[in-house]
């Protein structure tokens, strides 16, 4: 995407305001359109393909102000283009019907499949357009899952098919405004601001009210948190009758959030609680759910720190269950975070008690979204400089090509004069050949370095991410070892505390000691696993050879406590190899799986069953167990770190037993896979590449050495 940002980013606040100005006094608002648009419906009764197209305009015109109708009018245009054999306003209703769902609150991958139905639909018929409308909003649909990286690279397929195919229009300056979104979302508002920077622009060369409205209130808040607070707030206050008057209910909603948002960060409450009122009466009645939660925070929020905590707490409670009844785990912690304050505030313990857990699970899902944000920005940055470097490529191909293209016109003249002026036409043939060649030459010579460059550009930047990868493993590995000491001395001391005041504490003293004893143990575990993991990327050790039959046997015996208060059974099926490797690796591996189909397992007898295949250029390992089984929606988690399944309460663990065996295999060049189903037990699969077993005479050979 080329993308002249020189003048976007001098623009001020100044020059915001007079745009959208101007193009508020234009065009019609949202409930122009919908109001002529009904019109147009019912003077046109008749069940042809026209009358899909009208349900379908008609449909996506309620985007901005009632979801609703967005579907009941979506769902009427696909029933009648089925009827009709009418693929292309088909895709424009699944489109259309995604967008309602997503609106509404609906599961995210329910919404991509209505897109990617759309998308096909267009692909198959040649229609640019919807193509890349659908890959936008299947963009939009990565962004909420936090794809950040996926969501741009969507978002830039949309981009690629419509400057190829169509003029530039309303759904490009949507394209670039959602890639400035993306950005944001990542915390990179130097990107937000330029691309939502350049959609505003565009919008103003085109007169595109709608587009402004939209994205005003963003390029505003990249403003902000570079520390230009007055400004942006002025600002988008100045903004709000304005977007409100297009009809551009969601935006204002939208915008009226993040307003107040900023205004609880400046402690302007009273201002912030006015602004709030309005956007929870027009998020009512228009229904806008997720929205909706969101502002009912921020007004518990403001009233909280009012110190009616008595409002505070009622309006939390419901925002904390509206935002339980969504997917958005950022606003789930957002208001769990809020009642949690409130009731620590005002002394209620219980409840208290009763929300810690959820509130830790979702803190622990917000590291996690950092850590994509973190990967999505550096993915950006590459694919960025990847672009960069084709463009580059594309550009030499096209000299080069140009030059021959030249180059093969000035030879057919030599032929035509060759043709007339014989020995002439020849000496002088001769002597521009040589002439042309050697600049050929250098040309070609010129754009080999320009590309060498380039390629050396791309290595530095894969180098880049590699270090900064480990870079990420070292911090996490420096981090857990020097918490391991402040954190022993808390354990050890509250330990010595709960020997001195044993019987002398009351039943609240009690339970608040238990939850320091019991969180810092398992705070130790997860120090202790992280180092582990950590470890892993080190350079290797001396290898060793290994009878597995031996190893399962030592393994046992560090268990043996478990495996007797279980009256559990591990057998081996068959007969294990010996292989070449890391002992303490191995010993690793092993221990994780075993000790795992034991401790989530309610059988009498738990019985771990070990046997080994060959699978093509694999020796396969297998872990059967008949413990309390994993739905299958849950195995792309599990080997995750920190993946918790199972409730803390009935099983202890950190989450990094199975990423840490994924990170083992994984670094041997092998597969780690899983077969389960719920109440029937499990089966884990471990992949080595054969090249690690011995056949027995080179056991002998590696013994002797």
């Amino acid at each position: 995407m080329r993308i002249d940002n020189g003048k976007i980013m001098k623009k001020g606040f100044g020059l915001l305001i007079l745009l959208f100005l101007c193009n508020i006094l234009q065009g019609q608002n949202y409930d122009d359109i919908i109001k002529d648009l009904h019109q147009q419906l019912d003077a046109h009764p008749t069940k042809d393909e026209k009358r899909v197209d009208l349900l379908n305009e008609l449909s996506y015109a309620y985007r901005r102000s009632t979801p609703q109708k967005i579907d009941s009018f979506a769902r009427e245009a696909l029933k009648l283009g089925e009827q009709l054999g009418y693929p292309k306003g088909m895709g424009i209703a699944y489109k259309n019907i995604g967008i309602a769902t997503f609106k509404l609150g609906g599961n995210t991958d329910d919404v991509m499949v209505y897109y990617q139905k759309c998308y096909d639909m267009a692909e198959q018929g040649n229609d640019y357009y919807n193509q890349a409308a659908c890959s936008n909003n299947i963009g939009l649909s990565h962004r909420s899952k936090l794809q950040y990286a996926k969501a741009i690279k969507s978002f830039q397929k949309a981009y690629d098919i419509h400057e190829k195919h169509l003029e530039l229009d309303r759904l490009r300056l949507l394209i670039i405004g959602n890639i400035g979104q993306a950005y944001m979302s990542m915390d990179d508002h130097k990107n937000a601001e330029k691309y939502l920077g350049q959609a505003l622009t565009l919008a103003d060369r085109h007169n595109n009210e709608a587009i402004t409205a939209m994205y005003i209130g963003d390029y505003v808040f990249t403003q902000y948190q570079q520390g230009n607070s007055k400004e942006a707030i002025e600002t988008i206050i100045n903004h709000l009758p304005k977007i409100k008057s297009v009809g551009d209910h969601e935006t204002f909603v939208q915008t009226t959030a993040m307003l107040s948002e900023i205004l609880i960060k400046e402690q302007q409450f009273d201002r912030a609680l006015t602004h709030v009122e309005e956007a929870l009466q027009i998020a009512e009645t228009y229904n806008f759910p997720v929205e909706k939660c969101e502002i009912t925070i921020n007004q518990s929020r403001i009233l909280f720190e009012k110190g009616n905590h008595n409002k505070a707490l009622y309006f939390g409670e419901i925002a904390y269950d509206c935002a339980a009844e969504r997917l958005d785990y950022q606003l789930q912690m957002k208001a769990a975070k809020n009642l949690l304050s409130i009731y620590l505030a005002t002394q209620n313990t219980a409840k208290a008690n009763d929300l810690l857990p959820t509130y830790n699970n979702l803190m622990e899902r917000h590291f996690d979204i950092q850590k994509q944000k973190t990967y999505a920005s550096l993915e950006a940055h590459y694919q960025n400089e990847k672009k960069e470097i084709e463009n580059i490529r594309l550009k030499t191909q096209k000299s080069e090509n140009q030059s021959t293209i030249k180059f093969q016109r000035i030879l057919g003249l030599f032929v035509f004069l060759l043709s007339l002026l014989v020995i002439g036409g020849i000496l002088y043939a001769y002597h521009t050949k040589r002439t042309q060649n050697e600049l050929l030459e250098q040309k070609v010579e010129e754009r080999t370095k320009a590309l060498n460059e380039s390629y050396h550009k791309l290595e530095r930047s894969n180098q880049d991410l590699e270090r900064s990868n480990e870079e990420l493993e070292r911090f996490a590995y420096i981090a857990s070892h020097d918490l391991k000491q402040p954190l022993n001395t808390v354990i050890s001391f509250s330990g010595l505390l709960d020997k001195e005041v044993k019987g002398k504490l009351d039943k609240k003293g009690e339970t608040y000691l238990n939850y320091v004893i019991k969180g810092g143990n398992q705070m130790k575990r997860i120090i202790e696993d992280i180092l582990e993991y950590s470890k892993l990327s080190e350079q290797e050790r001396e290898p060793q050879l290994i009878d597995l039959n031996v190893l399962v046997d030592e393994v046992k015996d560090s268990i043996s406590e478990l495996i007797e208060r279980k009256n559990a059974q591990v057998n081996i099926v068959g007969e294990l190899s010996s292989l070449v490797h890391e002992k303490t690796k191995m010993l690793l591996l092993f221990k994780n799986f075993i000790e795992n189909g034991i401790k989530y397992n309610q059988s009498e007898t738990p019985t771990i069953d070990i046997q080994q295949v060959k699978y093509g250029h694999f020796t396969r390992i297998s872990f059967k167990d008949n413990g309390i089984g994993i739905e299958e929606k849950y195995f792309p988690k599990l080997f995750k770190m920190f993946s918790r399944l199972q409730n803390e309460k009935d099983y202890e663990g950190t989450g990094l037993g199975l990423s840490l065996c994924k990170k083992i295999v994984s670094n041997m060049g092998g597969n780690v896979s899983v077969e389960s189903q719920l109440g029937t037990g499990s089966t884990f699969h471990v992949d080595i590449p054969g090249d690690f077993f011995l056949k027995k005479e080179e056991i002998k050979q590696f013994a002797q050495i």
